[in-house]
């Protein structure tokens, strides 16, 4: 099954537009640019009701997509009937920087490769407020298979991150230049949507007002229908485009029955509409064929893509109705927004009713929905969007609710935002407004700041000061949130962070001791807990020089992160790590190597500062440089500047002090100890997690600095050097 967009009744076919289009498949990637009302999603759903030979995924971009969890869902779940199973991939978005991340992207890439011939469409992708995620796309069209063509529509241009694609792949743009009517089209609209014919002269003035600019057309066509005199009407349009709407939208209206006019504007108060909602909301006893009739009648009224029954109005007008409620009636527009909110909770839409929630500034409202549904939003991987939603509620509303500031403190934590999450937090600790259930909450979250803040020696006692008001509760309420915060998930979660805080300390038999008793615990059984807890233990294992019962107790993590579906989750960061130390003991070089590619993607994606320093200390060991010029990541801890000092000693003068007049970068060297491996630069990308021309760029780079001609003699002469 794929999904295309009906073109309207009343379109006028661009056959020049749609053979441009079909010349764009020629690269990976199409761009249309121009303002609302061009006609960008007209003639992409034209052009695509022409292709039975081509599959469709068609996404609507919406605010909501800043979220790159939630965006990667969408678009997987649109992929998935032409690749079952793709869907899978979103738990590899977790990334702290609020990106999509290139485990993702290569992942996803690497997923449709099968596809058949496939048009990707992402309408209205100015709404996409998320950069991260904007160069993350950039980064997939680097990698698309041949098969595989994105069309991005937007209203607004992406030149820094286009222009490299541009001048690559010499991509399709088209702009308002190319959209814009000339007579001929606009005198087929005008006839199509009026009934009424223009005479030649009056098409071109009508061309010329609005600059063919296809919503100005539509808009003056429906005025027509009920104008005495219509070449005199075409002769008043002046001004931009922005005016033309306006002006027009007005004179839609008022050519409407009061009535209608007066649905027309409450019904701008919703986003997506279907009978139901408008009898909901409106008493409007024939919703159905109300809807109707206002997309027969060309009133920019849409059907939404794969959801039969359901309209939206076009942006540009629902824009312009939705100023007139709001200036004329807000107590009426939210009315209807807390009517649209209450009809989604009760039909299992609590996303949407936040939305119409924060439109009405109810805030308590908001609050008491994230609250009680919060949790499904959470283990889909969009802590980003319910970040977002409480970010909108007034701090002085957050204020007087305890349990959404923990809430709030408790996903900047687990999204890798130590600070934020720590001041949050030990406030909340302080504070003697709070009960002891929720003051026992905060104190066991606090400890979860040992992977992502320095001064381990401060983690623990954050841990033991949450061990003994844990070992001291006396069965009084506490809040459970996200469904993880009920004491006897809290048990092992201030295990492991106490646990890890000793192992950081060199402290291997308390460090021991406390993750063994973590897993003993009933919560300890609870999945994503035990992975984490079976990682840091086997760190330990490593440390004490028990290397097999490390590799063991690691693969019993990884094996059930892959059970469970956490594999591109955090959690197993540790035994990755793990892994790689025991792989560099037993002298497995190339074991370390992929072991270490995914300890440092995953600790990466929610900023473990602490675990990086372990990275580091491992790229240290495999490639014999020390990477350490750059403490951006805090001071390391103990246990990993003991072995770092270790390293300085074991180090070469030679592998510290550069031969060449020009140094390699550490990037450069980390790169030039892939060389005898004999990688393509395909899997050189993968493994450093950039994309192939980023590949491409360091080893020129390398060659000129090592003047060697090519990859062979880059080695030869790294061998002479030392640096290999």
């Amino acid at each position: 099954m794929t999904q295309r967009h009906v073109p309207p009744h009343h379109a006028v076919d661009r056959p020049s537009l749609r053979l441009l289009l079909d010349e764009g498949r020629t690269g990976p990637a199409t761009l249309i640019v121009a303002p609302a009302g061009a006609g960008k999603s007209v003639l992409i759903s034209q052009w695509a009701a022409g292709h039975d030979d081509l599959a469709f995924v068609w996404i609507d971009v919406g605010p909501d997509d800043v979220d790159a969890a939630h965006f990667a869902r969408r678009l997987t779940s649109a992929l998935n009937s032409l690749s079952p199973g793709i869907e899978d991939l979103v738990a590899k978005v977790v990334a702290a920087d609020g990106g999509l991340g290139r485990p993702f992207v290569d992942a996803l890439s690497e997923r449709m490769r099968p596809l058949p011939e496939c048009e990707i469409v992402l309408d209205d992708l100015h709404l996409l407020a998320n950069e991260k995620v904007l160069a993350d796309l950039w980064a997939l069209v680097d990698t698309l298979p041949e098969q595989v063509h994105l069309v991005l529509s937007s209203r607004r241009d992406f030149r820094l991150g286009w222009a490299p694609l541009r001048l690559r792949y010499n991509l399709l743009e088209l702009r308002q230049s190319h959209l814009a009517f000339g007579d001929a089209d606009a005198a087929e609209a005008v006839a199509r949507i009026s009934g009424r014919a223009l005479s030649p002269e009056a098409v071109s003035v009508l061309v010329e007002r609005t600059e063919g600019w296809a919503a100005g057309v539509q808009l003056a066509a429906l005025t027509l229908r009920d104008t005495g005199d219509p070449e005199a009407f075409v002769s008043l349009l002046v001004g931009s485009d922005r005016l033309i709407a306006d002006y027009l939208g007005e004179e839609v209206l008022l050519a409407q029955p009061q009535g209608r006019r007066e649905m027309l504007l409450r019904l701008s108060a919703l986003t997506e509409m279907n009978a139901d909602l408008v009898a909901a909301c409106t008493g409007e006893a024939r919703a159905a064929g109300l809807l109707e009739s206002l997309q027969e009648q060309s009133m920019f009224v849409l059907p939404v893509a794969g959801r039969p029954g359901w309209y939206r109005f076009h942006h540009l007008f629902r824009e312009l109705l939705r100023y007139r409620l709001h200036v004329n009636d807000p107590a009426e527009e939210a009315a209807m927004l807390v009517h649209a909110a209450e009809w989604s909770l009760e039909h299992d839409s609590f996303e949407k009713a936040i939305g119409y929630f924060l439109e009405a500034e109810r805030w308590d409202s908001v609050l008491d929905v994230l609250l009680a549904r919060g949790s499904d939003v959470f283990e889909r991987g969009e802590t980003a969007t319910m970040l977002r939603w409480l970010d909108a509620v007034p701090e002085r509303v957050l204020r007087r609710n305890p349990d959404a500031q923990l809430l709030r403190g408790i996903l900047l934590g687990l999204s890798g935002h130590g600070a934020q999450a720590e001041d949050i937090l030990r406030e909340l600790c302080a504070d003697p407004g709070l009960t002891a259930g929720q003051q026992l909450v905060a104190q066991c979250y606090l400890t979860g700041r040992v992977q992502l803040r320095p001064n381990p020696a401060l983690s623990l006692t954050d841990a033991e000061e949450a061990l003994r008001r844990l070992t001291d509760h006396d069965g009084s309420p506490v809040p459970d949130l996200l469904r993880l915060t009920n004491v006897e998930l809290l048990w092992p979660f201030v295990l492991a962070a106490g646990g890890r805080s000793l192992f950081l300390l060199g402290r291997l038999a308390e460090a021991r001791s406390w993750l063994q008793r973590g897993l003993d615990t009933p919560g300890g059984r609870y999945s994503a807990h035990r992975i984490h807890l079976l990682g840091s233990l086997a760190l330990v294992d490593v440390w004490e020089g028990d290397l097999d019962r490390g590799l063991e107790t690691a693969d019993e993590a990884i094996a059930l992160a892959r059970e469970v579906g956490l594999l591109g989750h955090p959690a197993p960061a540790d035994a990755h790590l793990a892994r790689c130390f025991a792989a560099i003991g037993l002298g497995r070089t190339e074991a370390a190597i992929a072991a270490l590619r995914d300890a440092e993607a995953l600790s990466a994606l929610d900023n473990r500062t602490q675990l990086l320093w372990l990275v580091r200390l491992a790229k240290t060991l495999i490639l014999g440089h020390l990477f350490v010029d750059d403490e951006a990541i805090g001071p390391p801890p103990p246990v990993v500047a003991a072995e770092l000092a270790r390293a300085r000693e074991a180090v070469p003068l030679a592998a510290t002090i550069s031969p060449l007049p020009v140094p390699l970068t550490d990037r450069e060297r980390e790169l030039l100890a892939y060389f005898p491996s004999r990688y393509s630069n395909a899997e050189l990308a993968a493994r450093l997690f950039v994309s192939v021309n980023t590949i491409k760029t360091h080893m020129a780079h390398i060659y000129r600095k090592l003047d060697a001609p090519d990859r062979d003699a880059a080695i030869l002469r790294a061998r002479e050097l030392g640096l290999l």
